[in-house]
């Protein structure tokens, strides 16, 4: 139960923002994490966005920054191979603390490369933001 935003499941508070009129359980609709889209007949693309938060998901006094980036992107891959598909693209979203210096960025470059070639696929673009906490 999400105590912050609404009572129940990321279903029910989707529905609570939204209303019933818009939220598919087949992922056609607004739903959870992946979305199925079809461009035009018999070509459908999943296409997936799952957040992963520092204190939420993983604590960097537990785990190295490249650890949590792996699993927060194969959480993601796993999200498309859920719904029968096969990811071919990824966006990465780094929220990066301040502090870090260029040597994390060169081992999270080398966890992102690693799981392209070991997944087939490729990151094709995101955002990075500065931040107190991480978030991929």
């Amino acid at each position: 139960m999400n105590k912050f935003f609404a009572p129940g499941t990321e279903f029910s508070l989707i529905e609570k923002m939204f209303g019933d009129d818009r939220f598919r359980r087949d992922g056609r609709g607004l739903g959870d994490d992946t979305f199925l889209f079809e461009p035009k007949p018999g070509v459908l693309w999943a296409v997936t966005s799952d957040a992963s938060s520092e204190g939420v998901h993983y604590r960097l006094d537990w785990a190295t920054p490249e650890k949590a980036l792996r699993k927060a992107l194969l959480a993601n891959l796993s999200d498309i191979n859920a719904m029968g598909g096969r990811s071919r693209h990824a966006f990465l979203n780094l929220g990066e603390r301040s502090e870090w210096e260029s040597v994390t960025f060169e081992k999270l470059g080398a966890v992102l490369r690693e799981l392209e070639k070991e997944r087939r696929f490729e990151v094709s673009g995101g955002d990075t933001i500065r931040t107190t906490d991480t978030s991929f």
